[in-house]
């Protein structure tokens, strides 16, 4: 029987939290629903009202805008014009739209973050299903020995039945090894999740949010050249639309990220156990949690030691039949006998060494130490936060462009002796 292997380091199921953690997991829950129950509809509720929250002030905020633009078209007092002059107001405007840009493309620092953990959460679950198909097959191979001596030891029919017990016994063993795997498809579809569908949706809102941010920052500058008001009135649709698929971005963001930070102050191993005991049996989720800290006997080692000691009592009773014509009716069935259990001692051996909690214990621990709980919650982290920073200079610009296109539209209509000529009415979207 193989020892249990002490893990690398002693994991706890409760994980010390770093402080990013602690700071994420104290945001507002909806009644205080704060512990991580992905399962538990209290829970999924106190999110969703954080991000909900989030989108609805998002929403607020660009109703104001609309109310100030009615307001502009309708209300002399709103078509005040600001305090600086054509010329500042201009280069204000450029100033801060480039910025808004470069804070848009801030995001793609939490990008390459998140994903990064996200490529770490895809290596662990290769490796978790590498490990379980090659347990398996060696189970299933050790499996097929056992029954091959269970048929040789029947037709050899010796008087002694310890060759025919611990055939059963090696065979047996295999069963329970194989049964008490976890199925493989739990790691393969969380592979394809993290590998694919998560970073591929990532990519493609981050490459439309930067797109609309460079079309508003395109027409803006052409707009402030060429004293425009078309463009500018191309630039403050764009930045509707921008505005508002980011606020639905820093709404599902920050109710992510807070959702990874309760599932990491409440501790990974406690949030994994709790999950597999709704979809695995007891004995499975034993050994996940053996896995998670290496403290006790490993439940695979008592049945690949149970096979193990086995081989090793035919191998040896094997050898000590001298005169296999009085103890038993076929020498070539042992002969068999003993080459099936010479070629299944090295899947024992296989099958110990892979079984190992060291091994993976070290990948189960990178996989929430540092892709789960460091990588994945800090690229989320600067994505809202970058996001956020850039709905702010967006949602400035927006009402700062109003004011420099009715500039605009005044110095388009002013003579060479400085006379204005018309103002055409209308609301600041419309085309001049």
């Amino acid at each position: 029987m193989a020892s249990p292997t002490p893990a690398p380091t002693d994991y706890p199921l409760v994980y010390e939290a770093s402080n990013r953690v602690d700071y994420l997991h104290g945001f507002y829950h909806y009644r205080g629903n704060d512990t991580f129950d992905i399962d538990s509809t209290s829970y999924r509720v106190a999110l969703l009202f954080l991000g909900g929250t989030t989108i609805l002030f998002g929403l607020i905020f660009l109703i104001l805008y609309f109310v100030f633009l009615c307001c502009r078209s309708s209300t002399p007092c709103c078509r005040k014009e600001a305090i600086c002059g054509p010329n500042l107001s201009r280069t204000l405007l450029l100033v801060m739209s480039v910025c808004m840009l470069t804070v848009m493309s801030c995001s793609y620092v939490g990008y390459e973050t998140f994903i990064t953990g996200m490529d770490g959460v895809v290596d662990s679950s290769l490796y978790f299903t590498a490990t379980l198909e090659s347990l398996n097959s060696d189970a299933k191979a050790l499996q097929s020995r056992g029954s091959t001596l269970i048929s040789k030891g029947a037709t050899a029919a010796c008087i002694d039945s310890t060759l025919d017990d611990n055939a059963v016994l090696v065979r047996d063993g295999a069963v329970l090894y194989k049964s008490a795997l976890p199925d493989q498809k739990y790691t393969e579809e969380y592979t394809e999740t993290f590998e694919n569908d998560i970073p591929n949706y990532v990519y493609y809102i981050l490459g439309t949010s930067e797109g609309l941010a460079a079309a508003i920052c395109f027409f803006t500058v052409f707009g402030v050249i060429c004293k425009s008001s078309t463009m500018f009135n191309l630039a403050s649709l764009l930045s509707v639309l921008l505005f508002l698929l980011l606020v639905v971005l820093v709404g599902m963001e920050l109710t992510l990220s807070v959702m990874f930070a309760d599932f990491c102050a409440y501790g990974p191993g406690r949030a994994i156990q709790d999950k597999a005991y709704a979809i695995m049996t007891d004995a499975k989720v034993e050994l996940l949690a053996y896995y998670m800290d290496c403290n006790g006997t490993n439940p695979l080692a008592v049945y690949s030691g149970a096979a193990g000691t086995a081989l090793g009592t035919i191998k040896s009773t094997l050898a000590g039949y001298a005169a296999t014509d009085e103890v038993c009716n076929s020498a070539s069935a042992l002969q068999d006998m003993n080459t099936t259990a010479w070629d299944a001692t090295p899947l024992v051996a296989s099958l110990e060494e892979e079984q190992r909690c060291s091994g993976v214990n070290a990948v189960y621990t990178d996989l929430v130490d540092t892709s789960i709980c460091t990588n994945t919650l800090d690229g989320l982290a600067w994505l809202w936060a970058a996001h956020l920073a850039a709905g702010a200079l967006l949602y400035i610009t927006m009402f700062f462009t109003s004011h420099v296109k009715q500039k605009c539209k005044l110095l388009s209509l002013m003579d060479e002796e400085g006379a204005v000529k018309a103002i055409p009415l209308g609301p600041p979207l419309a085309p001049v």
